[in-house]
C-alpha cells in the first residue's frame, strides 16, 4: 500500500513536503517532518531555535502520542486537535483535492519512484509558479519567504 504525505505551511500554503510513503506510519511522519524542517530552513533561513507550530491530521493510522514522540527534540509545537479551526481543515482538504485533480488522477505511474518525481514537479509548480486565489494571487514561496523577511529562490 502506498500513500502520499503532505506537509503544508498554513500561513503561506507553501508545500514543504509532498512524498510517496509505503504506508502511513509514525516513522514515515518523522521522516517527512525532518524533510519539512530542512526545506523550511533552506528556503527561509529559519533560525535554529525558532519553534514551528504543527497541525497534524494523520487519520486513524497514527495516534497523537506517536506524533508527539516523532517530534521530540525537534523544534515543532504540536497543536492539539481540539484547537484546530475549520479553515485549517479546509486548507488541507483543498490541497488534497488539488493534488488529486491536477496530478494523481491524470497519470498512471509505473512505480513509486516515477510517482515521486511527478509529485516533486507538482510541488515546485504549486509553490513557485501557480498563483493562489486565497493568497491574493501570489505564489506560496513569496509569502513563505516574506514571513521571514527573505525573497524566494527558484
Amino acid at each position: 500500500m502506498h500513500c502520499i504525505l503532505a506537509i503544508l505551511d498554513c500561513f503561506s500554503r507553501y508545500l514543504l513536503v509532498l512524498q510517496v510513503c509505503h504506508e502511513p506510519t509514525a516513522q514515515a511522519m518523522a521522516e517527512g517532518l525532518k524533510k519539512a524542517l530542512h526545506e523550511a530552513r533552506t528556503i527561509s533561513q529559519l533560525e535554529e531555535d525558532r519553534l514551528i507550530s504543527l497541525v497534524a491530521d494523520c487519520g486513524p493510522s497514527i495516534a497523537a502520542s506517536e506524533i508527539a514522540n516523532c517530534i521530540y527534540g525537534m523544534p515543532f509545537l504540536l497543536i492539539p486537535p481540539t484547537t484546530r479551526t475549520f479553515q485549517s481543515l479546509g486548507m488541507v482538504r483543498r490541497l488534497i483535492w488539488t493534488v488529486k485533480d491536477e496530478e494523481t488522477s491524470l497519470h498512471s505511474y509505473r512505480d513509486p519512484i516515477e510517482a515521486q518525481h511527478s509529485l516533486e514537479r507538482f510541488r515546485r509548480t504549486y509553490n513557485f509558479e501557480r498563483p493562489h486565489q486565497a493568497l491574493g494571487y501570489c505564489v506560496p514561496a513569496d509569502l513563505f519567504c516574506r514571513k521571514s523577511g527573505l525573497r524566494s529562490i527558484n
